[in-house]
């Protein structure tokens, strides 16, 4: 009995350690793919406002809506990027997670980094 036992240890040991790396991969794309989601909608919403900035307040209500599914997707990427956690998160009570620290780059998150707010020169005289 003891001799199986030591031939199962090395499988058990290898599948826990492949399943765990897959679960870290696999949450990885997940955050990844709501970070993205989000960093659109931020852009989205900087041009909305833009365009309000324009027209005065005409579109309040399209920025209004952007800016709540925005912080709806601020919401789902912090969840998605909680690999474990436990405890409600409220005034009395503090909720731990072991949460992913840095995400890999994906072409959104390339260009919403790369992009740089417009400078405008000033004349000095």
């Amino acid at each position: 009995v003891r001799d199986r036992l030591l031939i199962w240890q090395p499988l058990i040991a290898a599948v826990l350690i492949f399943g765990t790396y897959a679960f870290i991969i696999w949450k990885s794309n997940r955050a990844a793919d709501a970070r993205d989601r989000r960093m659109e909608k931020e852009l989205e919403l900087r041009r909305l406002r833009g365009l309000q900035l324009v027209r005065g307040n005409a579109g309040e209500d399209e920025v209004e809506a952007c800016a709540a599914e925005l912080e709806q997707l601020k919401l789902d990427e912090k969840s998605e990027r909680e690999i474990i956690g436990w405890g409600t998160a409220s005034p009395t009570s503090r909720r731990y997670s072991l949460e992913l620290s840095s995400l890999p780059q994906t072409d959104v998150s390339r260009e919403y980094l790369l992009m740089q707010p417009a400078k405008t020169e000033v004349e000095t005289e």
